[in-house]
């Protein structure tokens, strides 16, 4: 019984560290900001819009491509780094090397595009 009581005790403290110290889907993190438009066993394509100014919240993507559907602003912190801020103009395409961070619409205009995810 007492081994049992401790692996439960091990377990569970597993279990919060992980929910706690990993970084969130963005899915889970910010639903107003991120749908899905598609999904498969290789790829997961996110549509993103924000209005100027909104913030979202510390969420993680894998490796990815970034396609602008708009012309805008963004401002991204990677929690440990300076804040980056990058523009975009429609039609521009990134690679995105997996990373956890928050994201804020710095700009005047609504910020659309897809985040194509890999698997």
């Amino acid at each position: 019984m007492r081994y049992l009581i401790l692996c439960l005790i091990g377990v569970s403290g597993v279990l919060a560290a992980a929910t706690t110290d990993s970084p969130r889907d963005a899915l889970l993190v910010a639903p107003n900001v991120y749908k899905v438009v598609f999904e498969n066993e290789r790829v997961r394509v996110l549509r993103f819009v924000t209005e100027p100014g909104q913030k979202w919240p510390l969420h993680a993507h894998p490796d990815s491509v970034a396609v602008s559907l708009s012309e805008y602003d963004v401002r991204n912190i990677i929690p440990g780094n300076a804040p980056t801020e990058r523009h975009s103009n429609l039609g521009d395409v990134r690679w995105i090397a997996a990373t956890s961070h928050l994201g804020e619409n710095s700009g005047t205009t609504e910020m659309r595009g897809l985040i194509i995810e890999l698997k």
